[in-house]
């Protein structure tokens, strides 16, 4: 006796594509959603970042009495208090700048703060490009009556490779003291600069990828409620004074400006939240600028 065989059911073209077709709008419908629950993680994540840094200072500062924390190398003051360097990238920037060398410092004896190898109020490039340059250093910047030569130390540097720069002291012409010290262990690799060491190189690593800055008066308004400590930013200290915030897009927003309901800023009371209105922030504009970024007159 033959069996009759029996046809499985199977879906026509058409109800495939009817299929297809939901999918496809389910997925249209969902994406926005998902891009914007992506970007509100990533807000919550930088304002972590913040809150962070302003934990490292705070550490930084118990660890070392008798010292102001400036903005000039802040990275390599508090690097050694935070879990990943990973947070000093903002997990929505997608073209962070890459920092100076934040694993050294300058120490100046007769000064109650410390250097960054980096641009910002106390260095100024004085001759090169960007892989190889002469940085001038002043002990005191011209906001806080500096002459404004920056030859008090000059260094060479000369970036090797991707994972190498060469430090060479070239000049020093102050009075005062400098070691040149390892930011997170404080050991002191050049002694007395230009006296007990009257030259020599090291080769130090770079300071990686940053999307964040530190008001360059951080040492005058820190602790002082109501002012900015710390941003998203373009470069690593941000000026009030002198700095244009570069704009793109076609709505003319800021470069740093990263996440859709605006900038991250943490205050000098340890708060962080995020400015809606650039506007509201600008440093070149005179209310705004004595407002946030300036210590109260």
């Amino acid at each position: 006796m033959k069996h009759r065989e029996t046809r499985k059911p199977a879906f026509t073209l058409v109800e495939l594509l009817v299929v297809i077709g939901i999918i496809a709008i389910l997925i249209a419908m969902l994406l926005p959603a998902l891009k914007k629950s992506r970007e509100s993680a990533n807000m919550v994540a930088c304002l972590s970042n913040l809150h962070q840094f302003h934990a490292g200072t705070k550490l930084w500062e118990h660890d070392h009495k008798g010292k102001r924390f400036i903005s000039m190398g802040w990275r390599g003051q508090i690097k050694t208090y935070l879990r990943d360097s990973r947070i000093f990238v903002c997990p929505s920037d997608m073209n962070p700048f890459l920092a100076g060398p934040d694993g050294f410092l300058i120490d100046i004896w007769e000064r109650d703060y410390d250097l960054g190898i980096e641009e910002g109020p106390f260095a100024r490039k004085i001759a090169g490009n960007d892989t190889d340059y002469t940085l001038g250093f002043d002990d005191i910047p011209v906001s806080m009556g500096g002459d404004g030569d920056f030859n008090d130390v000059i260094f060479r540097i000369q970036l090797i490779s991707a994972n190498e720069i060469k430090l060479t002291l070239v000049s020093i012409s102050a009075g005062f003291h400098f070691d040149l010290i390892e930011s997170e262990s404080r050991k002191i690799i050049f002694r007395n600069l230009g006296r007990d060491t009257p030259g020599g190189s090291a080769v130090i690593a770079p300071g990686g990828w940053c999307s964040y800055a530190f008001n360059q008066n951080t040492e005058k308004v820190y602790g002082r409620n109501g002012k900015i400590l710390a941003m998203d930013y373009y470069k690593p200290s941000a000026d009030p004074s002198a700095d244009t915030w570069p704009l793109q897009g076609s709505k003319n927003l800021p470069k740093f400006a990263r996440h859709a309901r605006g900038a991250n800023v943490l205050w000098t009371d340890g708060s962080a939240s995020v400015v809606s209105d650039y506007r509201q922030i600008e440093p070149l504009l005179q209310p705004t600028r004595d407002k946030y970024w300036l210590p109260v007159r």
